[in-house]
This record gives C-alpha cells, structure tokens and sequence, in this order.
C-alpha cells in the first residue's frame, strides 16, 4: 500500500470530513471556476505547470555552473510581482544566492 489510495486515506480521515471537502469542491467549481475570474485563475494555473519546469530545469543549469540563481528563483519561482520596490530591493543587493 501507498500513499494515495483510498483505504489508507479513509483509515486518517472520517468520512464526515471527506463529505465536507467534497461539499467545498463542489461549492468552489460552481461557484468560482466556472465563473469568469475562476475561468482566468484556471488558464493562468495550466500555464504555470507548462513553464514552472521548464524554469526549474533552467535554474538547475545554471546552479551546476556556478552561476547565480536568485534572481530567477524570485522571479520564476516564487509569488513575484515586477514592482518598483521589488526591482530595487534587487539592485541593492537585498537578494542573495
């Protein structure tokens, strides 16, 4: 037996609480996936797990040449947004590999 199979799961979890999750599931697929903003999370998610690796790969490389790597950490990685605070925080030298 592994990890995610069922009768493992079932054994930790009582079938009240995978009642409610399957409630919360449903409420947020009708209520937000299937709206317009839920439908732009969603494009956006399925286009994070097309780059994500590719990034991940990219910031191996240049690890393994002993080239820096924190600025892509932070910008491909991490929740990053290109503000000007950010980008200053930067070029001072506030990041670090």
């Amino acid at each position: 037996m592994g990890w995610g199979e069922p009768n493992i799961i079932k054994n930790e979890i009582s079938d009240e609480k995978i009642s409610l999750f399957n409630e919360y599931a449903k409420e947020f697929e009708e209520k937000y996936l299937l709206e317009p903003q839920g439908q732009k999370h969603l494009e956006v998610f399925m286009k994070e797990r097309e780059e994500v690796p590719k990034y991940w790969e990219k910031i191996k490389k240049l690890k393994q040449e002993n080239k820096p790597i924190t600025d892509e950490v932070l910008t491909k990685l991490l929740p990053y947004n290109d503000t000007r605070h950010n980008r200053e925080s930067a070029r001072a030298g506030l990041s670090r590999n």
